[in-house]
């Protein structure tokens, strides 16, 4: 991440695209005018959402990668496999049984 602030990719990176050809002119409709004011307001309620997942990925501290990698290693991962139907361990998911969970 930049030090300005800014993620490589943003939250609806493309959010930008619906003000890209607007344009306000004088002799303007009211209704054309209430249509641009609504994706005014659709445009800032995308860069809302783009502010509070920035805020919740930047105060749970989750650009750290090294913190993240070894949270990472000690999480639980689940194996599959095919052959574990007798094993009271395991649980059907549509065709792949996890046998085990296994920690690192």
């Amino acid at each position: 991440m930049p030090l300005r602030g800014d993620f490589d990719v943003e939250y609806d990176n493309d959010a930008e695209l619906l003000l890209a050809e607007m344009e306000f002119y004088e002799d303007d409709k009211e209704s054309d005018l209430e249509m641009k004011f609504k994706i005014l307001d659709i445009y800032n309620s995308r860069l809302d959402e783009r502010l509070r997942r920035k805020k919740f990925v930047i105060e749970r501290d989750m650009l750290d990668l090294k913190k993240q990698n070894t949270l990472d290693r000690t999480r639980t991962c689940l194996l599959y496999t095919s052959d574990a139907a007798d094993d009271l361990l395991c649980v059907d998911l549509g065709g792949r049984r996890i046998i085990k969970k296994k920690h690192y």
